[in-house]
């Protein structure tokens, strides 16, 4: 591989498709790509080194968490439509 190829490697297990350069010593995720030593370039909805975290364009409100692009989902331990009911975990 060069910095200019990138292999693609889908993970069938997790739905993930992932590209792979020689100048990243780790993985871009959610189909970034490496464009310079360690340095991946992320799609629309993600951010982060490796593009692992996921952007939403308004903030998710108490107990919740982004969880992919424009997607909010409760915290462990809570539930409900807004998030507001606490689980019993014993």
């Amino acid at each position: 591989l060069t910095n200019e190829t990138v292999l693609f490697i889908a993970d069938r297990n997790n739905h993930n498709v992932r590209g792979m350069s020689a100048s990243c010593s780790f993985v871009c995720e959610n189909m970034g790509y490496c464009i310079g030593p360690d340095l991946c370039k992320c799609p629309d909805g993600w951010e982060g080194a490796d593009c692992t975290r996921p952007v939403c364009s308004s903030p998710c409100g108490v107990n919740k968490l982004c969880v992919a692009p424009d997607t909010c989902a409760c915290k462990p331990g809570y539930s409900g439509t807004n998030c507001d009911q606490p689980l019993c975990v014993q």
